[in-house]
């Protein structure tokens, strides 16, 4: 993807400057990258965070359980709702502080 999106002029004149090939990567290559690492780093926080099964299976104890499998197994009561949004609150901070990469590259061919 990076390869394709990144012109062959761009490679030439790193390569024409001395820069080696680990260099042009990281210096090239990953800027392209930044939208698609920050949604595979999000989608594999949420799918862990909320793995249900695996916790479920591995723990005896109730007290080792994680909070998806807590909110789970658990029926009602005042706590329920303040846990879900406990639940949820790490994933939104992530996607918040993640957001501004999709929005840079969403808005970096319209001229904006």
């Amino acid at each position: 993807y990076a390869k394709e999106n990144l012109p062959k002029e761009l490679i030439q004149a790193a390569r024409l400057d001395r820069a080696s090939e680990i260099r042009i990567f990281i210096q090239l290559s990953i800027p392209i990258l930044r939208p698609a690492l920050a949604t595979v780093f999000l989608l594999n926080l949420v799918t862990n965070w909320n793995n249900f099964y695996l916790p479920l299976l591995m723990f005896n104890d109730a007290k080792l359980f994680p909070l998806s499998v807590g909110l789970g197994t658990s029926y009602g009561g005042p706590g329920l709702i303040m846990g879900a949004f406990v639940a949820m609150a790490p994933i939104l901070v992530a996607f918040l502080f993640l957001q501004r990469f999709w929005l840079k590259n969403i808005t970096a061919g319209s001229g904006v």
